[in-house]
């Protein structure tokens, strides 16, 4: 039995992989989001218990996850800015938002190969930078959600209606 009674950070990421790819396989996305096949396995028995995935299939429920991660990611799942570090861009710095809002500083997850210097930030999963080449669209979708974790007002409200319609457009195909 799994003995973790809440989410866990790479739970969301898993749940924004099956809004792409739903029903897809534990070794697909396990192999997807380079994470263990127990880990897959368990963040989506924690997805389902939490109420975000339909029962016996790997079908993310979107209105209770856009809720999640509008209304509850960001106090759940805490960031804080760290030391100026190379990286990769996320948050206002992020592609979604990037030319939306001027910001004195960038925000990076660290990342050896990464090219833009910036105030760290923690991602949800450590594979995170990597998206950025690998699954453009996850890495999109991180990047707003970071800005909902860390951001402003504006930056939280403009990420909101972005992460919105990255669901829509996604689960519509």
């Amino acid at each position: 039995m799994d003995r973790a009674q809440s989410l866990q950070p790479s739970d969301v990421v898993v749940a924004l992989r099956l809004v792409q790819h739903p029903n897809e396989s534990y070794e697909a996305l396990s192999g997807g989001l380079g994470i263990g096949l127990g880990t897959a396995h368990r963040a989506v028995s924690r997805l389902t218990r939490a109420g975000l995935l339909v029962p016996d299939s790997r079908h993310v429920i979107s209105p209770n996850l856009l809720e999640f991660l509008v209304h509850g990611l960001r106090y759940a799942f805490f960031a804080t800015l760290g030391p100026e570090n190379m990286g990769v861009p996320t948050g206002h710095s992020g592609p979604m938002l990037k030319n939306e809002f001027a910001a004195d500083r960038s925000w990076v997850w660290p990342s050896i190969d990464g090219r833009v210097r910036g105030d760290s930030v923690r991602p949800l999963i450590s594979q995170a930078p990597q998206y950025a080449l690998t699954a453009p669209a996850l890495y999109d979708a991180l990047t707003l959600l970071d800005a909902i974790r860390l951001g402003g007002v504006r930056e939280r409200k403009r990420a909101t209606e972005l992460i919105e319609v990255w669901l829509d457009e996604i689960a519509q195909g």
